[in-house]
C-alpha cells in the first residue's frame, strides 16, 4: 500500500518534470513555409491567414525569417498583422524577438501593422525589445511630429508590458525629454507623450502618481527596494 501511495504521488508530479517539446526540424520548417507558399498561390485570404497563424507553432529560424518577410512586405495589413502575431507566440525565443524588434522602425508608417507588431512584442515580453522600442521612441519624440503620436503611444504601451527596471528607466528618460516650461510650440505634442508615459509607469509599478517630478522622485527612492522584475525585495 505504501509503495502504491508513493507511485501515485510521483505520478502526480510527472507533468512538472515533463521535458520541453522537441525543437522544430528543418522538415517542420519547410512544411510550414510550403503551406504559406501554397496558400499564397491559391489566393484565398482566409487560408493564407490560417497558414501564417499556423507558422507560429514552429519557432524555427527559417520560419521566423519568412514571417518577418511577410510583416515587411506590401501584402494586405491583416496578413502582415497575422505574421507579427505568429512571431509573438514564440515565447522565450531570441530570434523571434530580434525579428520583431527589427520591424519596429520599418512598420511605423502603417499604424495597423505597427500596432500588431507592438501587441506581439507585449505577448512575447522579451527584454531585448526594451532597447529597440526606446531607440525608436526617442528618435520619433525628437521630431515632434503629431503624425507619430499613435505609433509612439503604441510603442510606449508595449514597453510597459515588459516588467523590468530598464523599462521604467526608458519610460522616464522619454518623459524627461518631453518636459517643457513657458511657451513651447511643441507643448501639445509633449503633453500627449507625457500621458502615454504616465499610463506606462502606472502599468509597470501599480502606483498612481501624476507628473514627471513625482515619478522621478518616487523611482529614486524606491528602485533600491525592487528586484529587476519590479517585485519587492
Amino acid at each position: 500500500m505504501r509503495h502504491a501511495t508513493v507511485f501515485l504521488i510521483l505520478s502526480s508530479l510527472a507533468p512538472v518534470f515533463a521535458e520541453d517539446p522537441p525543437k522544430p526540424t528543418e522538415a517542420d520548417a519547410k512544411a510550414k513555409i510550403d503551406a504559406i507558399s501554397e496558400a499564397f498561390k491559391g489566393g484565398d485570404a482566409a487560408v493564407i491567414k490560417d497558414a501564417i497563424k499556423a507558422a507560429g507553432e514552429c519557432p524555427h529560424l527559417k520560419v521566423i525569417v519568412a514571417l518577418q518577410g511577410i510583416i515587411l512586405s506590401g501584402n494586405p495589413e491583416d496578413w502582415r498583422s497575422a505574421a507579427a502575431s505568429a512571431l509573438g507566440r514564440m515565447k522565450d525565443n531570441v530570434d523571434a524577438a530580434d525579428a520583431l524588434n527589427a520591424t519596429i522602425p520599418k512598420t511605423a508608417s502603417n499604424i495597423t501593422v505597427f500596432r500588431a507588431v507592438c501587441s506581439a512584442i507585449q505577448e512575447q515580453a522579451h527584454r531585448s525589445s526594451i532597447a529597440a522600442i526606446a531607440t525608436f521612441v526617442r528618435a520619433r519624440v525628437s521630431k515632434h511630429e503629431k503624425d507619430d503620436l499613435n505609433a509612439i503611444d503604441a510603442a510606449i504601451d508595449a514597453m510597459a508590458a515588459i516588467s523590468t527596471k530598464s523599462s521604467v528607466e526608458a519610460v522616464l528618460d522619454v518623459w524627461h525629454k518631453c518636459k517643457f516650461s513657458g511657451r513651447d510650440p511643441n507643448q501639445n505634442f509633449k503633453e500627449k507623450v507625457a500621458q502615454s508615459c504616465r499610463a506606462a509607469m502606472r502599468r509597470l509599478t501599480g502606483e498612481k502618481l501624476d507628473n514627471f517630478v513625482e515619478w522621478d522622485d518616487w523611482w529614486e527612492h524606491e528602485k533600491g527596494k525592487l528586484n529587476d522584475d519590479l517585485s519587492r525585495k
